[in-house]
């Protein structure tokens, strides 16, 4: 193969996008996205950026349709598809839809179990849905992975899926198992 020709138009793009989303300026790496999809439509990681960037900007629907029509796509490879399950099980979340949240983030756990970022949005999910136990197992299971900051968090996560759980069971009259 010859050497490939590096387009310095598309770095020196890739660069100020790269700037524009560490200045937080969502509003123009989303258009940026979106003339990159138009031209580049076969290039999944550019819809997942694209999905993420709407949710944050508050346009959760048009980023669960993203998600969906990425998931939809037959060639995906394992971490494209792990990829677009997180984004929209934390979509379906932003929209306080925890029971189809935790479906998509249990889905996508199955294919990459080692998966922070999955398991974390999981353990969150779990949390809004009140399932205190399986929180609280997903917290531990991520304490395991982690470690420094990540643990901590992961720890107290933990405890407050404990401390739920602990509510719970006082307002059930399980006064022994709280």
């Amino acid at each position: 193969l010859g050497p490939r020709k590096v387009d310095g138009d598309a770095l020196e793009r890739r660069s100020r996008v790269l700037y524009e989303l560490a200045e937080g300026d969502h509003d123009n790496v989303g258009a940026e996205l979106e003339e990159v999809c138009e031209a580049e439509p076969g290039d999944p990681s550019v819809f997942l950026a694209l999905a993420a960037i709407d949710r944050q900007r508050g346009r959760v629907e048009r980023a669960k349709a993203i998600h969906r029509t990425v998931l939809a796509a037959a060639d995906l490879d394992s971490e494209q598809r792990v990829a677009a399950l997180l984004g929209l099980g934390r979509d379906l979340l932003a929209q306080g839809n925890e029971r189809a949240a935790v479906g998509a983030l249990v889905r996508a756990i199955s294919l990459a179990p080692r998966s922070v970022a999955t398991l974390e949005s999981l353990a969150k999910a779990l949390e809004q849905a009140g399932a205190w136990e399986r929180a609280a197992a997903a917290w531990e299971r991520l304490e395991k992975q982690v470690d420094g900051r990540r643990s901590r968090e992961a720890r107290v996560g933990r405890g407050h899926a404990l401390a739920g759980q602990a509510l719970y069971a006082l307002d059930d009259g399980e006064d022994r198992k709280a």
